[in-house]
């Protein structure tokens, strides 16, 4: 008994070192036993320290980590970032767009929230900075380690964001901030709006990393006079590449994307401003081979991957729309540069919304009528080069709105084809063939060319043998693509009417931008077609830019406009009293049969102001060294004049009573602003006929008097005879009457008494607001860029004629105000209708009263 004992109690001493540690319980009861086992079990209760990389998200809930440039965790409605410590100092950019929205009439998804942001991460002791960089802002010289050292204390960047570390990760590369208020507090960086967010609904959405980007989606909520507007807003980070591309300086004879630098080459000079291209950077494969001439691939592709939401006709015309392009790189000796495919189903990389580097067209919704019917594309660019690091395209569903009507509009008067409430999938596919191939120069880094048809004779857009060579100009960064010059018989005979390939331009923009080896080879390529009206640039106007070359018109083909227009507006007048039977059928939407009247109109005040921009109109003329300029000729502008108040008196065709009625119009009178119009708008040219004037050099130039005394004349031209005065005659009285007088009363206002001249831009001309210029629509709450990289840089001046000192017009106005009044008066006399004399009274006494300085209405 007593060994069995003995026995037992050591097998249970020997036991307590042998096993692992039991449940608590077995422990107190063998500690009642084994009182000297004390020391251990206090060793093994002491609690494990926890490190503050734990405290962050020990215990939290709904923690969500994605692993990728940087590490993001989303836990509740904070925002970590763990930033590696080798990721600090290194080039990055942010941009924002949003990614959905709660009303669609002022915001749409894929728009631009924000401009780019170029900065980097900063690790200063405990704490991280975001400081914005300048990029190539200055560019010093390489030669003066003096004056690089100057010029960059003099451009440090700048802390927008100052956040403590708040622990390190495991293995220390990397330190954690709270990055919350940042991307949800009003910042520009990410929202550049002009209203301040509701804080207290603002949240965290989601977040995305890959290997070079990361992406944080925060809703915010805007409210302004008891409205409400929220929206998920997509802000991305990306890293740059370490190897910087060369970059390549802008030529202004060339149509190309850029973006400004200011480089410092001496003391003398100073800082100079310049110009450097957005362009992808393209490398041959096969470097040998690619010098021997022989075509090759380059490098890295580039691809666009489209929405699979396009029908295939959609699809279609999207791949043949881009990949064209590649015709033009064939032409330097790259093939296969661009690929177009569908969103891959089964791709684990892939993400279209979250990943930015990658290319995609994307289908959209938004009901905002000044964009809801426009394609957009967005360029996201290193801003040290100039490098397109990725570009997409925003395809909103109302966009097949404007495809239907204007190819009906602009070709059914000669294509029966189309002549539907709907395109057929042919039809489909090439029109948007000729839409894409535009947005695809854009996303290669041209710009609108709206020259491109200027040299061509109006008649040669007739001939099937010029049209089917040269197409309908010579850019397809032009901005027409279907041919409303041609004539019924004209499409039977071989007459091109949709633009279907590239231009000689293009080629020629494609071979300077990607195959010229450097700036001597580039300006000499120009200097080589400099004197071939083919090759011709002439972009959008920029903001502050006086003088307008005529032969930039938008939406015009060929050289001569007052013939154009008459082949334009005799072929809407037909569609406009033919389209309610071919559109009116039962699948037709009532809404849709009521607004193709109003597109007609719309195309028809286009034609008009054709007529209208030439007025003032200077040639100009570039060279590598100097630019000259010349008025368009006096009589040219003489018969422009008349012209269009001669189309202005007979608009009345476009009242079509009937074809409204059956579209459920059943009164409208669409003659008042295409009589408004035109009239406001050669008021708005004055200033710019007087700097045409000081630049013409013929014995008898046409000035702001001339101008003003035939519109004068021509508008009272009934009120001087015996008769009856018809609705039109008294509009276009009426609003001349009203420039004339909106002139007069601002120049005897108390601010302008004493004002004899006015250095003016062409924003800042005296004027009255376009009633047809529906900029004032947009919401005025929100400055949103629809570009993603937002900047007047993407519009350089091709001349310098910026400002000009104008005298004051005022005289000649009060002058023929009295003219107009003296008509009245005189009509008033000889007329025996009461009616006819009481309108004559009234708008002579409001003309009495601007004269004596009161108001006119």
């Amino acid at each position: 008994m007593k060994v069995n004992i003995i026995i037992l109690i050591c097998v249970l001493f020997f036991s307590s070192f042998t096993y692992e540690r039991v449940e608590v319980t077995t422990m107190e009861a063998s500690l009642a036993i084994w009182p000297f086992t004390k020391n251990k079990q206090q060793q093994d209760t002491i609690p494990v320290k926890v490190t503050a990389y734990e405290k962050l998200f020990k215990g939290k809930k709904n923690v969500k980590t994605v692993k990728g440039l940087m590490t993001l965790h989303q836990v509740e409605n904070k925002l970590y970032l763990e930033i590696p410590i080798d990721l600090t100092d290194c080039d990055m950019i942010l941009s924002s767009q949003l990614e959905e929205v709660s009303d669609i009439s002022v915001l749409h998804v894929g728009q631009r929230a924000s401009g780019s942001l170029f900065f980097s991460i900063v690790k200063q002791d405990t704490t991280i900075l975001l400081m914005r960089k300048n990029g190539l802002t200055i560019e010093p010289p390489e030669n003066s380690p003096e004056v690089k050292e100057a010029i960059a204390k003099s451009n440090i960047p700048s802390v927008i964001f100052k956040t403590s570390i708040l622990a390190y990760s495991e293995d220390s590369t990397s330190v954690v901030v709270d990055g919350t208020p940042f991307f949800l507090e009003d910042n520009n960086f990410i929202t550049s709006f002009t209203i301040k967010s509701n804080k207290d609904k603002s949240q965290l959405y989601d977040i995305a990393a890959f290997e070079d980007n990361v992406s944080v989606y925060s809703s915010k909520t805007f409210e302004e006079n008891e409205q409400l507007l929220s929206c998920v807003v997509k802000t991305t980070i990306y890293r740059l590449p370490d190897q910087k591309m060369d970059y390549l300086t802008a030529d202004h004879r060339i149509g190309m994307n850029t973006m400004s630098i200011s480089s410092y080459n001496n003391t003398e000079q100073g800082i100079l401003q310049n110009k450097i291209v957005r362009k992808w950077n393209l490398q041959p494969s096969d470097r040998a081979l690619y010098e021997l001439g022989t075509p090759v691939t380059p490098i890295k592709p580039i691809t666009f991957y489209v929405d699979t939401l396009f029908s295939e006709s959609c699809f279609n015309g999207i791949k043949i729309g881009f990949e064209k392009w590649n015709e033009a790189f064939e032409m330097i000796g790259l093939k296969e540069v661009i690929k177009v495919l569908p969103y891959p189903k089964n791709d684990s990389l892939f993400n279209a919304n979250n990943n930015i580097k990658f290319n995609c067209i994307k289908f959209v919704q938004t009901n905002r009528m000044d964009i809801s019917r426009n394609i957009t594309h967005q360029i996201l660019s290193d801003p040290r080069t100039g490098e397109i690091i990725s570009a997409s395209i925003y395809f909103p569903m109302d966009a097949f709105i404007p495809i239907h009507y204007l190819r009906v509009i602009q070709t059914g008067h000669v294509d029966e084809g189309v002549r539907d409430n709907k395109l057929t999938k042919e039809q489909m596919t090439e029109t948007i063939t000729a839409m894409m191939m535009k947005q695809a120069g854009y996303c290669l880094g041209l710009v609108d060319n709206l020259a491109a048809s200027s040299w061509y004779e109006v008649d040669s857009l007739r001939s099937p043998s010029f049209t089917q060579e040269h197409g309908l100009n010579s850019s397809v960064m032009d901005d027409v693509i279907y041919n409303y010059i041609a004539q019924p018989g004209d499409k039977e005979r071989g007459v091109k009417l949709v633009t279907s390939d590239l231009g000689v331009y293009d080629n020629y923009a494609i071979a300077w931008l990607y195959g010229k080896r450097n700036d001597r080879e580039r300006s000499a390529w120009i200097d080589a077609h400099q004197n071939d009206p083919r090759y011709l640039f002439i972009g959008r106007r920029v903001v502050d830019q006086v003088a307008e070359d005529p032969r930039a018109i938008n939406a015009s083909l060929g050289n001569d406009v007052i013939k154009s227009t008459s082949y334009g507006l005799a072929n809407y007048k037909y569609v406009m009293e033919n389209y309610i039977d071919w559109i009116d059928q039962s699948d037709t939407s009532e809404s849709y049969k009521m607004l193709f009247s109003e597109f007609i109109f719309l195309e028809t005040l286009n034609q008009l102001r054709h007529l209208i921009y030439p007025l003032g109109g200077i040639y100009i003329d570039n060279t590598a060294n100097r630019e000259s300029f010349k008025s368009v000729p006096s009589e040219y502008q003489r018969k422009l004049l008349t012209k269009l108040l001669e189309e202005v008196t007979n608009i009345h065709w476009i009242n079509n009573t009937e074809a409204f009625k059956r579209s459920g119009v059943f009164y409208t009178d669409m003659t008042n602003p295409l009589i408004a119009t035109p009239i406001v708008q050669i008021f708005n040219r004055i200033n710019l006929v007087s700097v045409s004037a000081e630049l013409n050099e013929e014995d008898d130039p046409f000035t702001p008097d001339e101008l003003l005394r035939e519109l004068t004349s021509y508008v009272t031209r009934n009120f001087l005879k015996s008769g009856s005065i018809s609705l039109t005659d008294k509009r276009m009285l009426d609003w001349t009457t009203q420039v004339f007088a909106s002139s007069v009363e601002k120049a005897i206002s108390t601010e302008q008494k004493n004002e004899q001249q006015s250095a003016l831009s062409l924003e800042d001309y005296v004027g009255i607001v376009d009633p047809l210029d529906d900029k004032h629509i947009l919401a005025s709450t929100f400055v949103i860029d629809s570009d993603m990289e937002a900047s007047q840089d993407n519009l350089y001046k091709s001349l310098d004629i910026q400002y000009a000192a104008v005298s004051d017009l005022t005289p000649l106005f009060y002058k023929y105000l009295k003219e107009i009044d003296a008509a009245l008066m005189h009509k008033r006399s000889i007329t025996s209708d009461e009616l006819l004399k009481g309108y004559c009274h009234y708008i002579s006494y409001k003309i009495q009263n601007v004269l004596k300085g009161e108001k006119f209405n």
